[in-house]
């Protein structure tokens, strides 16, 4: 549900000019300004899954020596925070956020600190839909390079993916006698 809300927000309100899921770096959302800026969103329902992520941080932010458990997202962190020259990941977003519900927001907002990381809360009785996102912290630019067009087969091929599951997962596969399947083939996609 959060991540509807977020990539509504961030298309409907704040007018960026594409946003997927499951993107890049295995971000929850990876989404590009009309200035071709890109941001990741990384969200956060639980927690301890908030906690693992944030004890990454705070072990790069602090110059701790050697990797945590949590391997991934630590070298994630690692080049996003300028600690590492090496490329892990495919693309280094010009920024990074995450989005948290309220009852992890203090949580979120202390582990984040010292870092160019942003912050967004979904607060459950705000207004409708995307209105209930809320910008807490706006995230510091990690690097100024713009989006890569050439990269996007890549988005493509994720959103392809992606909008198949969605099928899938709604109508439980394609059958084609569907009344709702020939909605949709009339809409040309």
């Amino acid at each position: 549900m959060l991540k509807t809300h977020m990539v509504g927000y961030l298309l409907y309100q704040k007018q960026y000019m594409l946003a997927f899921t499951e993107s890049f770096n295995q971000a929850d959302i990876f989404a590009i300004k009309r200035s071709h800026y890109t941001i990741e969103i990384e969200i956060k329902n639980t927690k301890d899954d908030l906690r693992k992520e944030l004890n990454s941080i705070k072990h790069l932010r602090d110059d701790q020596p050697g990797p945590l458990k949590n391997g991934k997202k630590y070298y994630k962190h690692m080049e996003y925070l300028n600690k590492s020259k090496t490329r892990f990941s495919h693309i280094i977003p010009n920024e990074f956020c995450f989005l948290v519900p309220e009852d992890l927001l203090e949580q979120a907002y202390a582990g984040i600190q010292g870092t160019p990381y942003g912050l967004f809360c979904y607060k459950e009785y705000l207004g409708d839909y995307y209105e209930r996102i809320e910008e807490i912290v706006t995230p510091q630019k990690l690097h100024v390079e713009k989006y890569d067009f050439t990269k996007n087969i890549e988005l493509l091929y994720r959103a392809s993916n992606e909008c198949q599951f969605l099928r899938e997962k709604m109508y439980g596969g394609w059958p084609e006698d569907s009344d709702r399947v020939s909605e949709i083939k009339m809409m040309n996609f």
